[in-house]
């Protein structure tokens, strides 16, 4: 059994409920630290939002920094079809706000779901960003033998003649997990045109990734049926900068912060963030408590 500590969107008035049951842009102060004010930017998934990694980021916050999630546009709209969008409209979007948090705060690091990782990277290749954390990284979408060839060959030439896919259920093994998650998302019919642009997003990042000399945490479950698990560790594998820690996962589907793995990841990252940044100075709960 999971407990993902979320309820259902619909089950209290909005103002009542606490910021992570909300799949909405959002800024939470932390407090000071050793390292003085820190933000955690935090990047959704593509046709995603904020609630892919609120289980997560609470605790981030609840550890004293400050966490910030976006949407990108053509995202969180709660409409039947997806909005077509462009990386380069992602870019810039989440730069403005990564370009005004530097000015406000000693360090801002990254942290990146599924799409969310490359743009990351898109990102740290421009602006001093103090390290990254990257969960289910999108470098590569899951081939199946039978396919024939690379399922990103067919969005590449396809996506034209297939502009929408449906999506009968999102990607995590755990049924309580996935229930809570269903009622935020946004979409019935996810667009193959913005897929095919996250993968023109992958093209333009993959050869520059030896330029960033950034800590990182990579989390990747080997289960993974949406990204291809072998891709995101061979990425890994070529990154330069030390510290870096690889995080294998075994019992989750695509969507870590909602899966049976949800308190490896939570564990992890915030050691992660402990060792490289300091400890905060707002936690007062373990968070083991409160997955029981």
């Amino acid at each position: 059994m999971l407990s993902t500590d979320l309820i259902l969107p619909d089950d209290e008035p909005e103002a009542l409920q606490p910021w992570w049951e909300r799949n909405e842009p959002q800024l939470h102060e932390g407090n000071d630290g050793p390292e003085g004010r820190h933000l955690f930017l935090v990047l959704h998934g593509l046709g995603g939002g904020a609630y892919e990694t609120n289980p997560l980021t609470r605790w981030i916050n609840d550890a004293g920094y400050a966490v910030e999630t976006v949407i990108y546009p053509g995202h969180g709209l709660f409409e039947l079809w997806m909005t077509h969008s462009r990386w380069e409209d992602w870019v810039e979007h989440v730069s403005a706000i990564l370009e005004k948090r530097l000015k406000e705060y000693d360090k801002v690091s990254l942290l990146g779901f599924s799409t969310g990782c490359p743009l990351s990277i898109k990102l740290a290749l421009k602006y001093p960003v103090a390290s990254m954390i990257m969960l289910a990284p999108f470098f590569q979408l899951k081939s199946e033998w039978y396919l024939g060839a690379k399922l990103d060959t067919y969005v590449k030439n396809l996506y034209r003649l297939w502009p929408y896919v449906p999506v009968i259920s999102l990607p995590i093994a755990n049924k309580e997990g996935r229930l809570l998650a269903e009622a935020y998302r946004p979409y019935s019919f996810y667009s193959v045109h913005t897929v095919r642009s996250a993968l023109d997003l992958i093209e333009s990042i993959l050869p520059h990734t030896s330029q960033l000399d950034i800590p990182l945490l990579m989390i990747q479950s080997e289960h993974d049926k949406v990204v291809c698990p072998a891709k995101a560790k061979s990425v890994f594998d070529a990154w330069p900068a030390e510290p870096k820690e690889w995080v294998g996962l075994t019992e989750s589907n695509h969507i870590l912060c909602w899966d049976n793995d949800k308190q490896t990841v939570i564990d992890r990252t915030l050691g992660f963030i402990r060792r490289f940044h300091g400890s905060g100075t707002q936690q007062t709960v373990d968070s083991a408590s409160r997955s029981a």
